[in-house]
């Protein structure tokens, strides 16, 4: 990734300070946190040309697949970019048999990712230095789809196409309560 951000902001909330007694102790004293991460793009690692490079895996005896040629611009405008057509794929081109392709190792970077994830708690005095901590946490608060890099390989009907979301989590909640002693 080129860029990478991530930030935390912890808040007390002003509820309830003027308040006394059972209000006080209910509505005072409620904390926040947030969580925000933004990474560029990733780097779509190593292209690979299937077409040429089964026919060398057969000849040679080699594993693996080799580069493509480059032979344009693949980074498409972001208006055109889609899950479906992620970037150019005519600016690649199969390389010729017994060559090496000319692709570099890193051409294309795939779509960012952002998450944000919220928690809202109350720590309640049980005796002593003893606490009852009450939590509600949400994690992908926005419910992004965070996409994994699109299909590299040339030849491949998928190629140039997203089509998971890998681990991305989609919008979680949960309750906790905490006992700190």
């Amino acid at each position: 990734m080129r860029h990478s951000w991530v930030g935390q902001i912890s808040y007390a909330l002003p509820w309830g300070q003027s308040l006394s007694g059972v209000a006080r102790g209910v509505l005072s004293g409620w904390q926040s946190e947030r969580d925000r991460e933004l990474h560029d793009r990733r780097a779509v690692r190593r292209l690979e040309s299937f077409s040429a490079g089964e026919y060398r895996r057969r000849s040679s005896g080699r594993t693996g697949a080799d580069r493509p040629n480059l032979v344009g611009n693949p980074e498409l405008p972001s208006s055109q970019r889609t899950v479906d057509h992620w970037f150019n794929t005519d600016a690649f081109v199969a390389q010729p048999l017994f060559t090496l392709g000319n692709s570099p190792a890193t051409v294309l970077h795939g779509p960012p990712q952002r998450r944000v994830d919220l928690s809202v708690f109350k720590e309640f005095a049980v005796g002593g230095s003893t606490q009852l901590q009450l939590r509600y946490e949400v994690y992908n608060l926005t419910n992004i789809a965070n996409f994994q890099n699109p299909n590299s390989q040339l030849g491949s009907p998928a190629f140039g196409s997203i089509s998971s979301t890998g681990n991305s989590t989609p919008r979680q909640m949960q309750f906790a309560a905490k006992f700190l002693f």
